[in-house]
């Protein structure tokens, strides 16, 4: 029986209300890539878009893998 992505709760700064966001949304947050499975061309090119992103972002910040 699948159980889903979990969730994770999140409160967004100057807030004092917690909302519930899933994990990989969570992890993207803080610059985390989670792999958890075969590395396709799809899912490369997913990964590369991601990262160009961030670093866009904020090029000083750290992104994990």
């Amino acid at each position: 029986m699948p159980i889903g992505v979990p969730s994770v709760p999140y409160r967004l700064p100057g807030s004092q209300y917690e909302r519930w966001i899933d994990i990989y949304t969570r992890l993207g947050q803080e610059r985390i890539i989670f792999l958890g499975q075969e590395v396709t061309d799809g899912l490369a090119n997913r990964i590369v878009a991601y990262m160009l992103y961030l670093d866009s972002d904020d090029p000083n910040k750290p992104i994990y893998l």
